[in-house]
């Protein structure tokens, strides 16, 4: 189940938790056909908030309210611990209540935080942490870091290798951003190697991946994705995102910028921290708008924000503006600041005050972070698509006229197919003899409207 539009209720402490409540209230539609029409639409359409099925509005929630129960206050207790220097007394205060420790470790695998919860429970209270658990961290730690390893010695015999082809080549995600953020390679896991080249290029490099064994099992509009044995993967990127997205800038620019990121004892050439700042910002706004989203996305946001003082903000912030992507990397800026307490670069913070799009965005996602924690998350399935509250948060984020009309273009027609193509939902809704089924094309649009008004949600189902 997807995501929703939400419209806050006609009626004050009007909330709608599941679907099968709206399904209730569709069933009984014909029993009120006039509700509708007494309903004032000012209160409804006074502001659109995008929020998950199971949320209730929130207001302006501060740090310690955005998490929804205590394993999650939990596990951002270590992350604000490791990532942002957070109060460590805070960790084993949480840790002595009442924890499903299980839920827990599920919770930092989906999110990505295995290393940070090990590092921090195991250094902050290990007495209070039941011992298997602790077992059980600690393998699933090791073998993170094995599988880093790993990935690290491969990324550096391609690296080797296309070079020796001279075939210039940017990594980012990997071993080199995890130096660069935490200075730790092993507080960061990474599940591929991400390698940006030249568009030209992109043959011989795949000939090149070829011939050490890697097979291509995936292809989109910016990427190639290779496998080999052990599940260790290559995404081979010309450009960093769909068309949709406004791209942080050409391969000439980012190698210009690029920098030395010294990996065991290999300089490797990765992105500047300017351009992976906007490349991690147009990401998470992705992920986000499919729920793929995860902690240790914002995590590695606020590492580099506060471990790259040397960084000009002012130059990341007009590098953000002239490629489109000022408001996604504000918006990250502000999530950092929100889940995680960040301390802000005064220049950021000015423009996160000024930008009050981004700044409400922030607020609204930091509390549906873990809304879908206990979700069984598989990375190798296709990706869920991002309902209509998905396309309402990315056009938000997109600032430009220029980029919200190809966003538009691109996504138009599918979403008028969803709206107008009967389900099986229409047919419960309003049953019809067969004779009229060809009518259901206007049951479907009534159906969806009439929940709307009723509800405040619209769930294309």
């Amino acid at each position: 189940m997807g995501p929703v539009l939400f419209l806050p209720p006609a009626r004050s402490g009007e909330r709608f938790q599941s679907l099968s409540e709206l399904h209730r209230l569709d069933s009984t539609a014909r029993k009120s056909p006039f509700c509708p029409l007494l309903l004032a639409p000012r209160t409804y359409f006074s502001q659109i908030q995008v929020y998950g099925p199971a949320q209730t509005a929130h207001t302006a929630a501060p740090v310690s309210r955005v998490s929804p129960d205590i394993e999650a206050e939990l596990l951002l207790a270590c992350a604000r611990s490791q990532v942002t220097a957070g109060r460590a007394a805070d960790v084993p205060s949480i840790a002595q209540k009442k924890i499903d420790w299980e839920r827990l470790l599920r919770l930092a695998k989906r999110h990505g935080g295995i290393p940070i919860l090990h590092r921090a429970l195991s250094t902050t209270c290990r007495q209070v942490v039941p011992p298997n658990v602790l077992d059980q961290l600690r393998d699933q730690y090791q073998a993170l870091v094995q599988h880093n390893h790993a990935l690290t010695e491969r990324l550096l015999a391609l690296l080797g290798l296309l070079q020796a082809e001279n075939l210039p080549a940017l990594a980012f995600k990997g071993p080199e951003m995890a130096i660069a953020a935490y200075h730790d390679p092993t507080l960061r896991p990474f599940g591929d190697i991400d390698l940006l080249v030249e568009v030209q290029d992109v043959p011989r490099a795949s000939a090149l991946l070829g011939s050490q064994g890697y097979r291509l099992k995936a292809e989109c509009d910016w990427q190639l994705f290779f496998a080999k044995e052990r599940g260790l993967g290559v995404d081979l990127h010309w450009k960093l995102g769909p068309e949709w997205l406004p791209p942080p800038g050409n391969f000439e620019d980012m190698w210009g910028r690029a920098r030395q990121v010294v990996v065991g004892s290999t300089a490797v050439t990765s992105l500047a921290t300017e351009d992976l700042l906007l490349v991690l910002a147009m990401l998470l706004t992705r992920d986000i708008m499919t729920r793929r989203q995860r902690l240790i996305q914002i995590c590695d946001a606020a590492a580099l924000l506060r471990n790259q003082p040397s960084v000009d903000w002012r130059s990341v912030l007009e590098l953000s503006r002239t490629t489109g992507a000022r408001r996604m990397l504000l918006f990250q800026v502000a999530l950092a600041h929100t889940v995680l307490g960040l301390d802000l670069p005064a220049e950021m913070a000015t423009s996160v005050r000024e930008d009050t799009i981004a700044h409400r965005l922030a607020r609204q996602i930091g509390p549906s972070l873990f809304v879908e924690a206990d979700r069984q998350w598989d990375p190798s399935q296709s990706r869920p698509g991002p309902g209509f509250a998905g396309h309402s948060f990315l056009l938000q984020s997109l600032e430009r006229p220029g980029d919200k009309a190809r966003y538009l273009r691109v996504v138009m027609p599918g979403l008028l197919r969803l709206a107008v193509t009967p389900t099986a939902r229409d047919r419960e809704f309003l049953p019809l003899p067969d004779l009229f089924r060809s009518l259901y094309f206007l049951v479907r649009p009534v159906r969806l409207l009439w929940r709307l008004l009723r509800t405040g949600y619209l769930i294309l189902d």
